[in-house]
């Protein structure tokens, strides 16, 4: 009686012993042999999880790395807590990945605003449609006006007829006007109208020659006794600094010579006339007198394009 009793309690025993076996769980790992036993959440951190074997020991933390894909996801449904550290580390299947990378390569493009294209059939009319191109068609056009009435005082013609010919046909109408020579002063003699003899010579300007048409000086009679007055009028002569400094060279003297004492320089330009025995400067551009007003001077500067004449005279006269 007493051995089928032993031998019932060793059956029972290895019965429990294989059924705990087969409940425990296996979980492969990538290095090493499978581990083998119930996980125990409550071990879950950062740096791993600690099973239970079948005989009640504890094993080694096990790193979360070292799982299988297939143990992690095993791992992940058997606790919340253990899902919060191995589901970053489950990779996605390759169908899913596919998929989203398929969603994210479609690019719906916006439809946004387009500018008009010009039309193809549109005339010259239409360019005046544009504000920047009425704009710059008047400043050309004021441009040409300006360049025409600078032409008629160079050429010695009536601005009017310059400037109006300019309006009419722009640009065309300046090119003539500096095209043909210079309009010549006819000088009253005793034979009769003689134009006035004109010869052209070069005068170095820094480094350049310009050719300027010169006159010979007119003498006009005072009727007295005092010396004739000597004339210079545009377009007989080219007003610049040159002249200024060969004609009339005595008058820039502080104390002025024997000849230019009892002499005055008279200006008639398009600011007015102008009278005075010394000339204080002359730039590129102007010249500047000395006026006397009451028992003061003061300096006018004239620019040498608004001069019309210019007299050598007498005091007096």
């Amino acid at each position: 009686m007493i051995r089928p009793v032993r031998l019932l309690c060793l059956l029972f025993i290895g019965i429990g012993c294989l059924t705990s076996l087969f409940a425990a769980e296996t979980y492969p790992v990538l290095q090493g042999e499978p581990v083998v036993g119930d996980p125990m959440p409550l071990t879950a951190d950062p740096r791993g999880l600690i099973f239970k074997k079948t005989d009640g020991s504890l094993t080694d933390r096990v790193s979360w790395t070292n799982f299988t894909q297939s143990a992690l996801k095993q791992l992940g449904s058997s606790s919340p807590k253990v899902k919060r550290f191995v589901e970053p580390l489950i990779e996605p299947e390759i169908e899913e990945t596919e998929t989203k990378e398929r969603e994210i390569k479609e690019i719906k493009p916006k439809d946004v605003p387009k500018m008009a294209r010009p039309d193809p059939k549109a005339g010259f009319g239409d360019l005046f449609s544009s504000p920047i191109f009425v704009l710059v068609a008047v400043l050309l056009y004021a441009a040409n006006i300006y360049a025409a009435f600078e032409i008629s005082i160079f050429r010695n013609y009536p601005a009017a007829l310059v400037c109006g010919l300019a309006a009419v046909v722009p640009f065309v109408g300046p090119a003539i006007f500096m095209c043909i020579p210079t309009k010549m002063n006819v000088v009253e003699q005793p034979g009769g109208q003689v134009p006035v003899e004109e010869y052209a010579h070069a005068i170095p300007l820094g480094n350049e020659v310009a050719a300027v048409e010169e006159t010979v000086p007119q003498e006009v009679s005072s009727g007295s006794s005092l010396p004739q007055a000597v004339v210079y009028q545009r377009g007989q002569f080219v007003f610049n600094r040159r002249f200024f400094e060969t004609k009339l060279n005595g008058f820039l003297r502080v104390v002025p010579s024997e000849a230019e004492k009892d002499m005055v320089v008279f200006i008639q330009s398009a600011r007015g006339e102008f009278v005075s025995s010394r000339l204080t400067k002359i730039t590129p551009t102007e010249v500047v007198m000395q006026i006397r007003k009451g028992d003061a001077t003061t300096d006018v500067p004239i620019p040498f394009p608004e001069i019309n004449e210019v007299q050598v005279r007498h005091k007096d006269a």
